[in-house]
């Protein structure tokens, strides 16, 4: 009987391991599930985080490439408005220059036409002394 009562036992104990052991790994199967589950959820999280950040990346750059080009064009418009002052402030002195030559130039058409006068009245002097010396030779 003790034979018979130590095989019972042993039996009852490899029993025990074997569904300790089933339990277990139920239990790291388990475990393991919720281990991966939790893992993929995670993952997705991840996704999403990366979508979320990839979304945010465009939007920065979309509104970087306008805020460039509103650079560009503002910088073209004050250049362009540089170059109309600078245009205008040309013209003006231009202006000013032309009028300064009609100015010089109308000055010596005057003085031309003085010194027209006053050659035409010489050359009337030269006339009339010329008349009048002959007369008075004439006369003598």
């Amino acid at each position: 009987m003790d034979v018979l009562y130590i095989i019972i036992i042993v039996l009852l104990a490899i029993i025990s391991g074997v569904l300790y052991k089933i339990g277990v790994n139920k239990g790291l199967e388990k475990g393991n599930k919720e281990f991966i589950e939790k893992l993929r959820s995670e993952k997705e999280q991840l996704k999403m985080e990366i979508e979320i950040a990839k979304r945010e990346k465009n939007e920065i750059l979309r509104n970087a490439e306008k805020e460039a080009d509103n650079i560009v064009k503002s910088a073209l418009i004050e250049s362009k408005e540089e170059i109309q002052k600078m245009k205008e402030e040309f013209n003006r002195e231009l202006k000013l220059e032309k009028e300064e030559l009609k100015s010089m130039e109308e000055r010596l058409i005057r003085r031309e036409e003085m010194i027209d006068r006053k050659e035409q009245n010489l050359e009337e002097l030269k006339i009339s002394w010329t008349k009048k010396r002959r007369n008075t030779k004439t006369k003598r």
